[in-house]
């Protein structure tokens, strides 16, 4: 087996691994690594209890964030924050990283300003803040790469050139939504309209002051003495499953639709994507782990390791899909289904789609979605709470 893609199942949320098998040493990497509040709980104890199978204690790996919402690095982020997990050798971000900070910034201070009513762990800035333990952060867009012993990803969004042209535009709708807010919960804020604007611009500065600065290398403290902890979570609240759903309308209804459309825009300039390749060709077997029922094998395939195994494309919405995708194949081998399954571009094609979602804690009406998957792929696999995927290539 020359290496395994795993994708973990954290409820409403990604988290996915490469693990690539070299003659002397093992190359991981890590995609995203996050849930949201209302299936977190679930996704923290899945996590504990599975990932410690492939990520071996002390193990160092690269870590790609595909973007800088909460239910794709607060995982990740806590675990380096409690030694659970190494400091990240390399952490390659989006280019509009660096070319959008200050619109980036902003974007991520009016998210925690509003959502912290509903999250309920790590915070957006704690969890940002690990960004400072990686030994190196890479800004990545369209046209560069990464290389592995056995693979490639091939990053094939951001671009830049039209991600820098909208920052602007961006930061001006995010300033009017910070103004609107605060004049309609200035109640909520000891000094009313004025306190909120305060409190807006401390959750900036704090989170400027976490990734302002990309890190140079450095030794790893600690290295070989962090622990994922294989346990049970202990609960520091009661959940059910009825909790949960209660969380999510709660969470639904503070994202309006000026607040969606941003969101929208943000998605778009600060995300990646990306497609993994193997460098020679290949046979590779496609396998459900369920916390109840055994495993069982569900696809093999002899495939031609080139330029379309898998393709990844975070929570992009169609108009950037279709742009990242324009000169780009559009069938694939697998599909990671872009925003959780929500978001589709219409004429990508496939054997496999992972859709990295929890169908229990969702509006129905977002379950609809997967019909488009099952017409053009010929396996739908949704991660949930209890089935992770693992792809094996030999």
């Amino acid at each position: 087996m020359i290496g395994r893609i795993v994708w973990f199942p954290v409820g409403w949320g990604m988290f996915g691994l490469l693990e690539d098998h070299s003659e002397d040493h093992t190359d991981i990497v890590i995609t995203d690594g996050g849930s949201n509040s209302h299936c977190y709980h679930y996704a923290m104890e899945s996590i504990r209890n599975t990932l410690h199978k492939y990520l071996k204690n002390g193990q160092n790996y690269k870590w790609i964030i595909s973007h800088f919402d909460y239910d794709h690095f607060s995982l990740v982020g806590e675990l380096i924050k409690n030694n659970e997990l190494n400091r990240p050798d390399e952490c390659f971000v989006p280019a509009t990283y660096s070319t959008c900070k200050d619109t980036l910034v902003r974007y991520l201070a009016l998210e925690d300003l509003i959502l912290s009513k509903v999250i309920r762990y790590i915070s957006y800035p704690e969890a940002l803040g690990q960004l400072r333990n990686c030994k190196r952060i890479t800004p990545v867009g369209s046209g560069k790469t990464l290389d592995t012993s056995n693979f490639t990803f091939q990053f094939i969004w951001p671009d830049t050139h039209t991600s820098e042209s909208d920052c602007s535009e961006l930061s001006e709708k995010i300033r009017q939504k910070v103004d609107k807010y605060c004049k309609e919960h200035a109640g909520e804020y000891e000094g009313g309209y004025n306190g909120c604007l305060r409190r807006y611009q401390e959750i900036f500065e704090q989170i400027y002051s976490n990734i302002k600065e990309i890190p140079s290398e450095g030794g790893n403290e600690g290295e070989g003495q962090t622990r994922l902890r294989y346990d049970k979570v202990s609960p520091e609240h009661t959940f059910s499953d009825k909790i949960c759903i209660a969380e999510l309308i709660q969470y639904r209804s503070i994202i309006d639709h000026e607040l969606a459309d941003i969101r929208r825009n943000a998605l778009n300039y600060f995300s990646l994507g990306y497609i993994l390749s193997p460098k020679l060709k290949t046979d590779y077997i496609g396998i459900i782990k369920n916390n109840i029922l055994p495993a069982f094998p569900l696809f093999t395939k002899f495939i031609s390791g080139s330029k379309n195994f898998l393709l990844f494309l975070g929570d992009m919405e169609y108009n950037a899909i279709n742009n990242a995708l324009r000169d780009r194949p559009k069938k694939y081998e697998i599909v990671i289904a872009a925003h959780h399954g929500n978001s589709y571009g219409g004429f990508v094609r496939g054997k496999i789609a992972i859709l990295s979602r929890c169908d229990l804690h969702v509006p129905r009406s977002w379950r609809n979605v997967r019909r488009e998957y099952r017409r053009n792929f010929t396996l739908n696999i949704t991660t949930g709470h209890s089935n992770t995927v693992e792809i094996r290539l030999f």
